[in-house]
């Protein structure tokens, strides 16, 4: 579900698309805050640079899918990435640990609105 709001963003607007990247990354000197008061600031460091990582990935992505490339995804294409290689693996291993930070933080949070 957020992938597709995020390919509908850059679809419909790069100046939306640069102010979800601008939230998306205040959203990690949040947490990068929150770590140095453990000591573990070197941790968010990674996760910026995946997060950028991704969404200059999804940024071309939008391109392609707006150019029309897409047509040229062929069903081999797809067979390979039923295969779940190397990549594919990695991408959803990423994908999870920032699914899994952004829940633990709603959790949190939750809890915390809950006994204040």
């Amino acid at each position: 579900m957020t992938h597709m709001i995020t390919m509908e963003l850059m679809m419909n607007s790069r100046s939306l698309l640069m102010l979800f990247k601008g939230t998306h990354l205040n959203h990690h000197q949040e947490m990068e805050e929150s770590l140095e008061k453990e000591g573990k600031t070197y941790q968010i460091h990674y996760v910026i640079e995946m997060a950028k990582e991704v969404i200059e990935n999804n940024l071309v992505e939008a391109k392609w899918l707006k150019e029309g490339v897409d047509h040229k995804v062929t069903e081999d294409t797809f067979k390979w990435v039923a295969t779940y290689p190397p990549i594919v693996k990695a991408a959803c291993l990423v994908l999870r640990l920032m699914d899994d930070i952004t829940t633990h933080k709603d959790v949190v949070t939750s809890v915390f609105d809950q006994v204040t």
